[in-house]
């Protein structure tokens, strides 16, 4: 480890990181927009090394792009974390609103996926503008609405140029390097039949019957696919939402179910809906009384990042610069059905990979280490040297 490097790391500070990650899981709003959570972070990232720009992808919903220019003789790195987040709305011992601290673990809505990690990042950005200046520009994009299919990202590397040619993306991967996740498709199916009373139940066309008929076929279905070695599990999917009918009395005139499918990359919308499509055909194509109609509601790709290289090198020293042994490599299996906006650098031609401190548990009570996050901002840095040859 060089000197520089060793000096940088002794800016890290602890109780700025763990005020920042509560202060940003607090920075709620139940209409779910962004706005209030971004100006915390823009607020954080004030220093007189670092440029920021607060960019209004939508009304009250902006992203927040800050950048630390480099001397000019170096690659750039990107660093990226959403700002939107879901958690479990019952069963938590505290308010996950406020969040909280018991000893080594920071607990509170969204706070593994991913606000821990975007003030992880902001504290890699302190760090770096503390210390002497690197040869590249070191940026940070903390995208709004995340959601899977990665508008916040989209919109920022459409509308702005200049961007770093290499990346990591910092969602949740127990302090592991992610080569590989699936994509994902959402869909949604719908049934239409005819309301009748149970007087005359005989005169109804039961969507609801259909629907259920439908949830099962679904459930052993073939799905049309190439296996990928690094994505054993997939595709996979779950039939998370039925609803239908208006009254218990009634025969349900409709019904909906929406599913999500995590995806390899050899799977598509088109591929998808063909086979919904096909399942559909099989279970109910006799009842010319029930009408169905496929659509897709969310989908991204899948994202395939590099295993060898210069910032695959980087990225696994800078790890070992901090806990002195190499990294887990797609190690946390169930990172691998995450939907991170790795995808969308990738397309933009920054070459990337997924590395974040905790684990994701959509649970009551989700937590990260304080610990793990202070080490992860650490590799961030390391990372940074390495990859800019500082």
């Amino acid at each position: 480890m060089t000197t520089p490097l060793r000096d940088a790391f002794g800016t890290v500070n602890r109780q700025r990181l763990i005020d920042m990650a509560l202060e940003v899981t607090r920075a709620h709003m139940p209409d779910r927009n962004e706005g209030k959570r971004a100006e915390v972070v823009a607020d954080y990232l004030a220093h007189p090394r670092i440029d920021v720009h607060v960019d209004p992808a939508l009304p009250g919903r902006p992203n927040v792009i800050a950048r630390i220019k480099g001397t000019g003789r170096g690659p750039g790195l990107l660093l990226n974390g959403h700002l939107d987040g879901g958690f479990v709305q019952t069963g938590w011992t505290h308010d996950p609103i406020e969040g909280w601290q018991d000893g080594d673990l920071l607990y509170g809505g969204a706070i593994s996926d991913m606000y821990g990690g975007v003030a992880t990042m902001i504290e890699t950005m302190l760090m770096a503008a503390e210390a002497e200046p690197l040869p590249g520009d070191l940026v940070y994009l903390a995208n709004m609405y995340h959601d899977s299919n990665g508008l916040g990202t989209k919109y920022a590397l459409a509308s702005e140029g200049n961007w770093p040619e290499y990346g990591i993306n910092g969602e949740p991967t127990a302090s592991g390097i992610l080569t590989t996740h699936g994509g994902c498709v959402k869909f949604q199916v719908d049934f239409t039949g005819r309301i009748a009373h149970v007087s005359r139940s005989e005169d109804g066309r039961d969507a609801l019957s259909a629907a259920v008929d439908v949830y099962q076929a679904l459930r052993t279905a073939k799905w049309t696919h190439e296996p990928d070695a690094d994505l054993s599990a997939h595709p996979r999917f779950v039939v998370g939402v039925m609803q239908a009918g208006t009254a218990p009395g009634a025969v349900a005139d409709t019904a909906t179910l929406q599913g999500d499918m995590r995806t390899v990359p050899s799977q598509s919308w088109q591929t998808i809906r063909a086979d919904l499509e096909r399942v559909i055909s099989q279970t109910v194509g006799d009842r010319a009384d029930i009408g169905t109609k496929v659509r897709c509601i969310v989908r991204q790709r899948a994202f395939v990042g590099p295993k060898s290289g210069r910032l695959f090198d980087a990225l696994s020293g800078g790890h070992r610069d901090v806990y002195g042994t190499d990294p887990a490599v797609n190690a946390e299996t169930a990172a691998q059905s995450f939907v991170t906006d790795a995808v969308d650098m990738h397309y933009a031609g920054i070459e990337t990979l997924v590395y974040g401190p905790g684990s994701w548990f959509f649970a009551p009570d989700e937590s990260i280490s304080v610990d793990e996050m202070t080490r992860a901002a650490k590799v961030y840095l390391a990372t940074a040297y390495r990859l800019m040859g500082a």
